[in-house]
This record gives structure tokens, C-alpha cells and sequence, in this order.
């Protein structure tokens, strides 16, 4: 809503009547992934990046590896009062989440059989 929806209003500091309630929803439910990535770390992640399990591997290291990035930019984003440092932690927080979620969704989506190679 903030960067592709324009306001109706001219005189508005809002693109979308429901943006305050979208990112409050944003920043309430956030900790929650937090919270499950956390849970399933050492019995899914951590075990089968040390077994060498390579069913869907590839996108399992990179989902482990571009959480770290989402999480602590949306943390540093909301710390952050220089206005240039805020505009980093914004690109990196988009950047590494709009990665994430399309790794998540081809790491779900790929089959759970899958040849070594």
C-alpha cells in the first residue's frame, strides 16, 4: 500500500484507508514467524542441514540464511531515527522479504523426494 497504491486524497498521509490496520497487523503477527522459525530450527533446519539431507536443501539453506537479514532489519528498521540509515534497513528489510517469501513458497511447493546428485 505504501509504495504502489496512491492516495485518494491529495491531502492525505495515507495511501489506503486500511494501511495503519495493515501494518499494525504487520508488526503484531511478525514476531510469530520469529516464534516458528525458532520452534522447528533444531528438529527441521538444523538436523537436516547436518544430516546432509538433500531433499529441497538448496531452498531450506537459502530460506535459514535470508531470515537473519528480514529479522534484523525489521528490528533496526524500527530503531533506527537517521533517516538514511532508515532507508537502508527499509530496502534490506523489503528486499530480503519479498526472498524469503518466494523461497518459502518454492521450498513448500517442490517435491519431498528428490534424487542425490
Amino acid at each position: 500500500m505504501l509504495y504502489f497504491v496512491r492516495p485518494t486524497d491529495d491531502f492525505s498521509i495515507l495511501n489506503h484507508p486500511w494501511q495503519d490496520e495493515m501494518q499494525a497487523g504487520h508488526v503484531l503477527t511478525a514476531p510469530l514467524l520469529i516464534f516458528a522459525v525458532a520452534a522447528i530450527w533444531k528438529r527441521h533446519a538444523w538436523q537436516r542441514i547436518r544430516s546432509g539431507f538433500q531433499a529441497r536443501r538448496m531452498t531450506g539453506i537459502a530460506l535459514a540464511i535470508s531470515f537473519f537479514p528480514m529479522a534484523a532489519s525489521a528490528y533496526l528498521l524500527q530503531v533506527s531515527s537517521d533517516e538514511g540509515w532508515r532507508e537502508i534497513w527499509k530496502f534490506t528489510h523489503l528486499a530480503t522479504s519479498v526472498a524469503w517469501i518466494l523461497l518459502f513458497l518454492v521450498h513448500l511447493t517442490r517435491p519431498r523426494t528428490q534424487s542425490a546428485k
